[in-house]
């Protein structure tokens, strides 16, 4: 019999049912300050990793990445577990991108992220940089949606969240160059910094394939979105100035007048 290469592996198959147990059918959890599964996420990271060309480990990690840290207290998962289950490989990068000591205050947690990412394999920098992309990417889409009010859900103020987003591509970036999901990351990093100040900061560079000129279109929607809203609220306050300014210049005139009437009938 003729050996048949599958792409709907049994690792992927297990991968994608676990993260599914883990996330959905345990606890039911939520994206944060949403009614959405949260296991959207997970899948979302294992999409965007086979997207990239990784590897059935790679993509099964992506699948699994927050098992280890956010698995229901009463079921939780541990890394022997995964080992068991899908193997060495799979355990160590769904380690790798856990965050540990969850105990700390968020700077410092933050602080220790970076620099466990400046030494990640470029294995587990691809599932960060899924991870990451998916974060971001769900991120930015309520905030185009809600505006400011998407900050609300967190427990960091917005300008604290989108400097940290920006740092952890930045490192993702600097610790491999060449990541299949560079251009994503980089265009997120440059999506972040227009709501940071509600500014534009698109730059146009001739496309090179018919891929990057509908990203370019996008970005430029996105542009001009983000410079609309930002100067909307300016232009109705000076066309509200005016108009008020008009009516009490009418309102004077009126009373002036009014009060030469009266002082005529004298």
């Amino acid at each position: 019999m003729k050996d048949i290469k599958l792409l709907y592996t049994p690792l992927l198959h297990k991968a994608f049912h676990f993260s599914i147990l883990v996330h959905e059918v345990e606890q039911k959890q939520k994206r944060k300050g949403k009614d959405v599964a949260y296991v959207t996420h997970p899948i979302q990271v294992g999409f965007l990793l086979a997207k990239a060309g990784a590897s059935d480990e790679v993509i099964a990690a992506g699948f699994l990445h927050d098992t280890l840290e956010d698995s229901a207290e009463e079921t939780k998962v541990t890394k022997d577990e995964l080992v068991a289950e899908f193997g060495q490989e799979v355990a160590d990068l769904v380690d790798a991108v856990t965050e540990k000591n969850k105990v700390l205050p968020w700077s410092k947690r933050k602080a220790l992220a970076m620099k466990e990412i400046a030494s990640f394999s470029h294995d587990a920098l691809l599932v960060k940089s899924g991870d990451v992309l998916s974060n971001t990417t769900e991120l930015l889409s309520d905030y185009y949606e809600d505006g400011d009010a998407t900050f609300k859900r967190f427990n960091a103020p917005k300008a604290k969240l989108v400097s940290h987003a920006q740092e952890v591509i930045t490192t993702i970036l600097e610790a491999w160059p060449k990541n299949p999901l560079g251009a994503d990351l980089r265009n997120c990093h440059a999506a972040l910094e227009d709501i940071k100040g509600m500014k534009v900061t698109y730059t146009y560079k001739e496309p090179k394939n018919e891929a990057e000129r509908i990203n370019q279109e996008r970005m430029v929607q996105h542009a001009y979105s983000r410079l609309f809203d930002a100067i909307l609220p300016e232009i109705e306050k000076k066309v509200l100035s005016k108009r008020q300014l008009k009516e009490a210049e009418a309102m004077k005139k009126h009373a002036t007048s009014a009060k030469k009437r009266q002082n005529d009938s004298k």
